[in-house]
């Protein structure tokens, strides 16, 4: 009889050594288990689209700004944008209104500007870039 039972410890202490070290290594897997990477979500889906352009308007209206976008012209966003008024002219459209705001025509202009710079072409020419600040202010003709 004693032969039986030290058997059964034996085998006791064995099933217990067996279980602690499966259980040590379950510890051990869930302790070091790394997150699977999220999934792309819409939103970073989205970032690649061209966000909406924007357009500010001074407290007076004599200053109007927006920023460039490839391949169109600084006119042709303009008028996308807001109300505007031009006139034909032999070099092309004149702008004279813009969001209700209009330039006389004999002693103020509406001047286009790209980057703070006074652009050397008409804006029904010029091709912006996203990078470019485009802004229009009514000034004195001299």
């Amino acid at each position: 009889m004693q032969k039986i039972s030290k058997t059964a410890l034996g085998l006791a202490a064995l099933a217990a050594v067996i279980l602690i070290g499966v259980a040590a290594v379950w510890v051990y897997n869930a302790n070091n288990v790394k997150a699977p990477e999220p999934a792309e979500t819409v939103s970073q889906q989205t970032q690649t689209e061209p966000a909406q352009n924007k357009i500010s308007f001074s407290q007076d209206g004599k200053i109007v700004a927006y920023q460039g976008e490839q391949g169109k012209t600084a006119l042709e966003i303009l008028k996308s944008l807001t109300e505007v008024e031009t006139e034909e002219s032999s070099i092309g459209e004149f702008v004279t209104t813009i969001n209700g705001v209009k330039a006389d025509g004999t002693t103020q202009f509406w001047a286009f500007y790209v980057n703070g710079k006074q652009a050397a072409e008409g804006a029904g020419t010029y091709k912006t870039s996203p990078d470019e600040k485009i802004e229009w202010r009514i000034e004195k003709i001299e």
